[in-house]
Formats: C-alpha cells, structure tokens, sequence
C-alpha cells in the first residue's frame, strides 16, 4: 500500500511533467514555421539589407555560422560574442507559471538556437567587456538576434549597458510572451543571487518583474 510519502512523490512528478510540458508547448508555439515551406523569421525592418550591410560593414565584424552558448551568447570561428543591450536568463535559471517551473534559461537559449539554425550569421562589434570579449549586434538574412530576443520576450533589455531594445521589452511585456508570461527574476539579480560570474555586472537598471 502507497505511503503518504510516495503519494506526494509521486504528485509533485506529476506536475513537474505537466509544467514541462506546458513549457515546450508554448516554445513550440513560438519557433514552429507557419508551414512546411515557411522558415521561422520574425518581421523586423528589411533584415536582409541590414544583414548584407552588417556583413560590409567597416568595423570590427564577424560572419558565420554560429553556435550558441545560452540566451544571449553565440561563438563564431571559436570567437565568443556577448549580444548587445540585452541579458537573457541564465542556463540554471528557471521561471514559474502558477505553481509550476520552467526551465526559461534553457528555452531562451534553444530560442536562439531556432534563430541561427544553418543561417549565416553577420556580427558587429560595439565593445568590449572587462574580459575583452566582444559585444555586437548580430543578424540573419531573417532578423536582428538582438532585438528579436528581446521582443519575443526571451531576453530583456540590458540597460546598464545601452537603452536600444527599451521599447522591443516593452512590447514583450504587453503582449505577455516569453519570460513575461511567468514569475521570474531579472538575469543580473539572479546572478547576484547564485553567484553567477559570467562576465556580466549583477546591477541593471529596474524591472518590475512578475512575483
């Protein structure tokens, strides 16, 4: 006969499944292509003319095609590059939805994976951090990385560093999509939490996320 115990056990796997499950569907919901013949692409302003300029440009660039780290980290021809202006969750990171947890920092970082899939992708660098390691804003011929990780909520607005993607997080926020469908810690207040040392300050101007 079942004990208490393993009844209760048994109750929290099952919801854990449930939160999963709900978590997948809903990143399944925002990376499927709207058909078979369709790739994933999210309509910003002429991507494929900002990326053939990004690819001309005359600072300092990197083309390729990219692996991904987490949420907003790529590498290109073994370069890592930081995306500019924005902080996803990170890889440890997880986000609840009612009483369930889902894990964002793994789903920010397979968005972006989604995004880059057999594209090339064009970086320009805007900066170093105290490492040396680069920031830039990077895109495919479908869209910016940056402000797409941003708007489709799986990234934030990194305003310590700049304000450029203020308005995308806004929009996330309004439309309620990605993180800002959960309770979550902003990234940097996360990281302070943890003790996360990833390159990144744990400071970051306020965000008023959902508790």
């Amino acid at each position: 006969m079942p004990t208490t115990r393993s009844k209760a056990g048994s109750i929290r796997r099952t919801l854990n499944i449930f939160g999963a499950l709900l978590a997948l569907s809903w990143i399944a919901s925002w990376i499927a292509p709207a058909s078979a013949d369709e790739p994933f692409q999210v309509s910003l302003s002429d991507p494929a003319d900002q990326f053939a300029a990004s690819k001309s440009a005359s600072m300092s660039r990197y083309v390729g095609l990219a692996s991904v780290i987490d949420g907003d980290t790529i590498e290109i021809d073994g370069q890592r590059i930081e995306l500019h202006g924005i902080d996803a969750p990170e890889m440890a990171q997880t986000c609840r939805v009612v009483i369930f947890s889902w894990p964002c920092g793994e789903d920010s970082s397979r968005m972006l994976s989604a995004l880059v899939a057999k594209r090339e992708v064009a970086c320009v660098e805007t900066g170093r951090s105290a490492e040396g390691r680069p920031y830039a804003v990077c895109r495919t011929e479908a869209a910016q990385l940056n402000e797409t990780m941003v708007r489709i909520g799986m990234a934030l607005a990194y305003r310590d560093q700049s304000d450029d993607y203020a308005l995308d997080q806004e929009a996330a926020e309004q439309q309620d999509v990605g993180v800002w469908r959960s309770r979550f810690d902003p990234p940097w207040e996360w990281r302070a939490a943890n003790a996360a040392a990833d390159g990144k300050p744990a400071t970051n101007a306020p965000v008023q996320p959902r508790h």
